[in-house]
């Protein structure tokens, strides 16, 4: 006599302990980062013209410079 048994996988099922650590874990990278980005803006801007012509960045691409990765650019 043969019996079947049948199994089913149940779809993994992430806990609600799971989910508000991850959130957590995202909103301190953002201020992380914004705060980098914030500080990198302020190193900028503090320096003159002449600084910044020495490194080959002129004043109105700053924020497409800290953002490049956002922006795609």
């Amino acid at each position: 006599m043969a019996a079947i048994t049948h199994t089913r996988i149940a779809p993994a099922t992430t806990s609600i302990f799971a989910k508000v650590k991850s959130a957590i874990a995202r909103y301190i990278e953002a201020v992380i980062v914004a705060r980098s980005r914030s500080e990198e803006m302020a190193r900028f801007q503090n320096m003159s013209d002449r600084q910044l012509a020495d490194i080959g960045i002129a004043r109105h691409d700053i924020v497409k410079i800290v953002f490049r990765d956002k922006l795609h650019v």
